[in-house]
């Protein structure tokens, strides 16, 4: 069996990301020509730090051949993350750990032959990192934010003490995402990162609550895909578990 060979810098280069550590979202999967509720690339979500497995299929046509997940880095170059070896059913797990925060369309080759196994195409999906962070929230409403937003219990955003007024920011908690701007500075406690307005932190479950700990990934102005890189040395082939 031929097996594709990558170059080192394709495997490990790309400089790390400002935003490190945090927890990965499911990925999409999307593929043409599969029967409907088919899974073919899923990812469970997991921490930062511990691994992420992807699971899914490429068809009894990959059976035994070795299955490369990969994502697509911000030079539009794939970047292998993992490898595992399909079994007989065509069915893979594969593992990879992520320390940066960011977004990425992710696939499954099998190498050698044909790259999608027995789809007309590699199945695609979406990884997101979050990375954690203390959070609070807060309603001072009628006042004036630092950024010159009038608070009121339906305002939605978010206080940083430097991200720019503005700056979009995804959080996530107990499983809801919110995607808010930036509109005031703060907070200033120990240990604490972002304070949601009230409406945001109700839109996401955690007023009770008080002080939690949050996934988030800011989406800064004009930042395109986050460098991607493979943090774990790569297995050589003939050391992937069948």
């Amino acid at each position: 069996m031929t097996l594709l060979r990558f170059p080192h810098a394709v495997l490990c280069a790309l400089c790390t990301c400002a935003f490190g550590g945090g927890m990965v979202a499911a990925a999409g999967a999307q593929s043409g020509g599969t029967e409907a509720g088919e899974t073919l690339l899923s990812a469970a979500p997991a921490l930062s730090g511990t691994p992420t497995t992807f699971t899914g299929t490429l068809g009894v046509a990959a059976a035994g051949r070795v299955v490369a997940i990969q994502g697509l880095g911000p030079r539009r170059v794939w970047v292998t993350l993992a490898r595992a070896r399909a079994d007989a059913d065509g069915r893979f797990s594969a593992r990879w750990t992520s320390r940066v925060a960011g977004r990425w369309q992710v696939r499954a080759i099998a190498l050698g032959g044909t790259a999608a196994g027995g789809l007309a195409e590699p199945p695609t999906g979406t990884v997101t990192v979050y990375r954690g962070a203390g959070a609070t929230w807060y309603d001072l409403s009628g006042s004036r934010t630092s950024c010159g937003v009038r608070l009121r219990k339906s305002t939605m955003g978010v206080a940083h003490r430097t991200l720019p007024c503005g700056t979009l920011v995804e959080i996530t908690w107990g499983g809801k995402v919110v995607t808010v701007p930036v509109i005031d500075r703060g907070p200033f406690g120990r240990g604490l990162h972002y304070d949601l307005t009230y409406a945001a932190a109700k839109k996401l479950g955690f007023l009770e609550a008080g002080r939690v700990r949050v996934g988030v990934l800011p989406q800064p102005r004009g930042r395109t895909v986050p460098p991607l890189r493979a943090f774990a040395p790569l297995p050589r082939l003939g050391d992937v578990a069948g």
